[in-house]
């Protein structure tokens, strides 16, 4: 099992909330972050036909662009909930101003 170094900082690419094979959206565990031990909360957000297009690119299927605009409200809402737990600040970023980060 991977672990962080001591003293070194990490960029983590990932979700705070993921989408099942049945669309349901399961939430990261809070205790997943608290063992990363982030100093920040970083998402990047899209439009959702955008992120529809992209997605079904990706996976060769078709979404509902409802379920979709749901799971990035989730993936909004969640990691403004772990921000106050952790005490950290949060960071969104809009696609097109990704180049900023």
């Amino acid at each position: 099992m991977w672990s962080p170094s001591k003293g070194k900082e990490y960029l983590l690419d990932g979700h705070y909330c993921l989408l099942g094979t049945d669309n349901s959206v399961s939430k990261i565990p809070l205790e997943t972050f608290k063992k990363i031990n982030p100093f920040s909360l970083n998402i990047i957000v899209d439009d959702v036909t955008a992120i529809k297009e992209m997605i079904e690119k990706r996976d060769k299927k078709q979404y509902d662009w409802n379920l979709l605009s749901k799971f990035q409200s989730q993936k909004l809402a969640y990691p403004n909930k772990k921000s106050i737990i952790l005490k950290i600040p949060i960071n969104i970023w809009r696609t097109e101003n990704i180049l900023q980060l």
